[in-house]
């Protein structure tokens, strides 16, 4: 026999809504813009690599370590060419 538990609906839109605002303000970064006559403005943006993160659920302790470390070697391959010669860094 297989036993099916369907999370109950909300009570009310309201507290939905909270929930996913939070989520959405805790992934916004600051970016700033240039705009065409020379002056820059800031904007908010979705951080579209935060949200992917932080919406995870894994019950692991060394997850947290494992996606700084991914994030580094991001970081490090992006900013190769300033710190090795073109033909190494390409």
């Amino acid at each position: 026999m297989i036993l099916i538990h369907f999370m109950p609906l909300p009570d009310s839109s309201e507290k939905h809504n909270d929930l996913i605002d939070l989520i959405i303000q805790s992934a916004q970064k600051t970016v700033d813009i240039n705009n065409g006559d020379g002056t820059i403005s800031r904007e908010m943006q979705m951080d579209a690599d935060s949200l992917w993160w932080k919406t995870h659920t894994i019950s692991s302790n060394n997850f947290g370590q494992l996606a700084f470390e991914l994030k580094e070697f991001e970081r490090m391959a992006l900013t190769a060419h300033e710190n090795m010669s073109p033909e190494r860094a390409g």
